[in-house]
């Protein structure tokens, strides 16, 4: 049970800890990790407050599971492109 809960609160965590990392980059990956993480608060109740509400037709497993890993993906994804666009924006990129 102690391994579910890590797994399940490792997007969160990751989040919070990303977010001290990237508060001197600037506002907009700051701003896009907000964004996110407030998504990935949202979508975690749906989707765990509709396995706990609805009868599963078969084992809800695969929810818990894929979950974490689409979240921690997302949240990688977004800082990222907020990361380069924010590098472009700023002059960085150009040539």
């Amino acid at each position: 049970m102690v391994l579910f809960s890590i797994w399940v609160l490792a997007p969160f965590v990751g989040s919070l800890l990303l977010n001290a990392l990237i508060a001197k980059r600037g506002a907009a990956p700051r701003t896009a990790l907000q964004v996110a993480m407030l998504i990935l608060a949202v979508a975690s109740l749906a989707l765990y407050g509709d396995t706990v509400l609805r009868p599963p037709v078969s084992q809800p497993v695969f929810r818990f599971v894929l979950l974490p890993v689409v979240s921690c993906v997302l949240i990688i994804v977004v800082v990222a492109t907020a990361v380069f666009v924010s590098r472009y924006v700023h002059g960085r990129g150009t040539a």
